[in-house]
């Protein structure tokens, strides 16, 4: 009886003991965001059961350690939402959750992320750099800063070919450095496991809707001569997200414009794939879009520097796309920030910006400012829209051309606008309804036509239920020639009802 009782009690307290090792899901999984296809062919974000439309900025994150306060970073939040821009995306290092012993995470950075979304009413996107980041992982001395734990600094034992700090992780090849490379590989997914779990107990308001597995992975050197090994490794780590208890889309986003991602796809735990392009012109643009096999098509980094960014993110939205730009602020290697610095005639550096202020855009940005206000009034639109029922206007040139007048078919009716001002345009379809919008500013002359009669025209928004909410009634006028036009007012979106 005393050995029985001694072997009941021995596996019961081993049993407690299992128990308390093994990690405990804190709730049943939920599903934040996913990536759904159309019955019309279209990949949209899905972000709690709604289509969600995803433009956004990605800024560079906190350092480690950083020669700003942490509280100073909430301005990179404030200012998205200033630029009209619902998402931000942030560059999250490993090394923010995980800095020194392993399995020790620190949850404050990611809190903070969290806290300030909710805030400023954003969703986020995280960019993860953690065994490669555009190559590889910064070890400690690169700009005072480093991308992965304390743990791994080793660089001879973890980290192979390399220059400038950044080194590429050694892959699980079965070659000298197989043992350590699988510990590495197994602890990042350890991380970024806690991380999402961590994310269920906390990011209750679902702030963050999309993870990038990565950064630009192609850079790598490795790539090309094991890409199988790698994209096997992106897809465990993926795989790790699909699993957690908070559940979003995941991404990669290859460096360049030269579309190569037919074995990328269909890998199943990575939902998109996109390009940092870098380029000016339309058609590159274009062409990527179109030339993809990911079901979700997107620029994942384009200069927020360029002065066309409204052309750009309109060509990539009509070709059945979506557009991210990079970044929010220039720093001292790449002057790509979308707001204004010394170098443009602003009077603050970034790095003086105070909450509660606004601060001057660079060129041409003022128009991207005014476009992502309007769309973000008929988001849920925009996102689903099919090509063959969205249409650009006055996007077809690098530059948009400063007296304009044009017609194009949208689903089947002619529509047309004209403007004096180099204003871009566009006009989505649902059902009998034709939504019309334009980056054009106040005090200038722009107009959208019909060839047919419209049965009512009025401004208002989509709401969060998927309804209109009708603002005002706008008069149509009979042009006389077999069309029927109608007065743009600048910052709104305009619903034409066509029989």
């Amino acid at each position: 009886m005393l050995k029985k009782s001694l072997v009941f009690f021995t596996i019961a307290t081993l049993l407690l003991a299992a128990l308390t090792i093994i990690p405990q899901h804190a709730k049943a999984a939920t599903v934040v965001s996913r990536v759904v296809v159309s019955p019309e062919g279209k990949g949209y974000l899905e972000v709690d059961g709604k289509p969600y439309l995803d433009l956004h900025v990605q800024n560079g994150g906190v350092l480690l350690p950083s020669k700003l306060p942490l509280s100073f970073f909430e301005n990179y939040y404030e200012k998205t939402a200033q630029a009209n821009i619902k998402t931000a995306s942030v560059i999250f290092r490993w090394s923010n959750i995980e800095p020194g012993n392993q399995g020790e995470y620190d949850w404050t950075i990611i809190d903070r992320y969290v806290d300030w979304a909710n805030k400023y009413g954003l969703r986020l996107d995280l960019a993860w750099f953690g065994t490669n980041g555009s190559g590889g992982a910064y070890l400690n001395g690169l700009n005072e800063d480093t991308t992965v734990p304390a743990y791994l600094q080793d660089k001879d034992r973890y980290w192979g070919a390399g220059d400038g700090g950044n080194y590429a992780p050694w892959l699980p090849d079965g070659g000298p450095h197989d043992a350590d490379a699988r510990f590495v590989f197994q602890a990042e997914r350890n991380a970024v496991s806690a991380l999402f779990n961590h994310l269920a107990n906390y990011d209750t308001n679902h702030r963050v809707i999309f993870f990038q597995l990565d950064n630009e992975v192609n850079d790598t050197p490795t790539w090309n001569g094991q890409r199988g090994i790698w994209l096997d490794l992106l897809n465990q780590l993926g795989g790790v997200i699909k699993n957690s208890d908070y559940v979003v889309a995941t991404r990669i986003n290859l460096g360049g414009g030269s579309v190569n991602d037919a074995d990328i796809t269909p890998l199943s735990n990575v939902d998109a794939v996109g390009y940092d392009p870098y380029t000016l012109q339309p058609d590159d643009i274009r062409n990527i879009i179109s030339s993809t096999t990911s079901k979700y098509r997107y620029i994942a980094e384009n200069s927020g520097g360029y002065g066309n960014t409204s052309t750009l993110a309109l060509t990539a939205l009509v070709n059945g796309g979506f557009y991210d730009i990079w970044q929010i602020v220039d720093n001292a290697t790449y002057p790509q920030g979308i707001y204004a610095d010394s170098a443009e005639g602003a009077a603050n550096d970034y790095r003086n910006w105070t909450l509660g202020n606004s601060y001057p855009l660079k060129y041409g940005l003022d128009s991207t400012q005014r476009l992502y206000g309007v769309l973000n009034k008929i988001p849920t639109i925009v996102a689903t829209a099919p090509t063959s029922k969205i249409a650009g206007y006055n996007i077809d040139t690098f530059l948009p051309e400063g007296n304009y007048g044009q017609a194009k078919v949208v689903n089947g009716k002619d529509l047309s606008f004209s403007t004096d001002s180099g204003a871009v345009g566009l006009i989505v379809n649902k059902d009998n309804y034709y939504y019309a919008l334009s980056d054009a500013r106040d005090g200038t002359a722009n107009y959208f036509s019909t060839a047919q009669e419209p049965a009512s025209a009025s401004v208002g928004y989509i709401d969060d239920n998927g309804n209109w909410v009708n603002e005002a009634n706008v008069p149509v006028t009979d042009n006389g020639n077999g069309t029927w036009g109608i007065f743009y007012y600048p910052g709104s979106v305009l619903r034409i009802e066509l029989p």
